[in-house]
């Protein structure tokens, strides 16, 4: 998976052969369950062949594997005005009669090019998901070379037409990139992974108190204190600390506070065991 991927990879910054490209992402992340993911993708191919019935298979993805109907909803709409748009008038001037919310008809320019980088980033991003969750540490660290070009591509390409209006597509990839640093702070015990999510969002707390909890299991206290004064303290706009024990306490009052029990009592045990032994 990893040499295939940094291969699309490469195809999605360079722009080429992308229907290949997200044809075989579409068939991948659904054999991996990774349904989000494949009904994004149904959609970013339409972007390029606008054929109607893509939007019908993002229904289907929504509706019968992720269980998210509002999407769904929008989806089947778009089937609709895009297969017939003279009926859709009609079909939504009687929902709207009705009383149902009108679902606006969708009037972006899908030849700009932004749209097509913005979701090529999208795709990168991802991939990264599907071999963070296979467990493929190291190529996930590659695949981050090739998200830096994506956006440099996209910084170029913003930078050299201002005057289109580029900003909800690039606020897709920031929410994309956010979303992507929370599912790499699942893992509790792999540092750099942890400091990966804390570069793709500086305010992903679970990120900090993953590794200053990895450095307290080990008994790193140093670097447990170290980075909670020099990193996490200043994002957070917390007093800074030299004692260990209250650092313990503060990540298990984090956990107690997401409901994670049994972390919250673990890292109380490591409170005082470390207090009972400097009395």
């Amino acid at each position: 998976m990893r040499e295939e991927f940094l291969g699309f990879a490469d195809k999605l910054i360079g722009q080429d052969d992308l229907v290949s490209v997200y044809e075989s992402l579409i068939k991948i992340f659904d054999e991996n369950c990774l349904f989000h993911e494949e009904g994004a993708c149904n959609e970013k191919l339409w972007h390029i062949t606008q054929k109607p019935e893509l939007y019908k298979k993002v229904g289907d993805v929504f509706a019968n594997k992720v269980g998210n109907f509002e999407v769904a909803f929008h989806a089947y709409n778009r089937y609709i005005q895009f297969s017939d748009e003279n009926f859709y008038r009609n079909y939504m001037r009687a929902v709207k009669k009705l009383g149902y919310e009108y679902d606006k008809p969708d009037e972006d320019d899908y030849t700009l090019e932004i749209i097509k980088l913005c979701d090529a980033f999208d795709a990168i991003v991802y991939m990264m998901i599907c071999l963070f969750r296979q467990k493929e540490y190291n190529a996930i660290f590659e695949m981050d070379k090739k998200l830096y070009e994506m956006q440099c591509k996209i910084n170029e390409y913003i930078a050299r037409y201002p005057d289109i209006d580029s900003e909800s597509y690039v606020n897709d990839n920031v929410y994309s990139i956010k979303h992507l640093s929370q599912i790499l702070s699942e893992n509790k015990h792999h540092n750099d992974i942890n400091l990966l999510a804390i570069k793709y969002d500086n305010t992903n707390k679970q990120a900090y108190i993953n590794i200053i909890g990895d450095y307290i299991t080990y008994k790193n206290y140093n670097e447990a204190i170290h980075f909670y004064n020099c990193t996490y303290s200043n994002i957070f706009s917390l007093s800074n600390t030299n004692n260990i024990v209250d650092i313990c306490w503060h990540v298990s009052d984090y956990y107690r506070d997401n409901f994670d029990f049994y972390n919250s009592v673990y890292f109380q045990k490591h409170a005082l065991e470390i207090y009972m032994k400097e009395v």
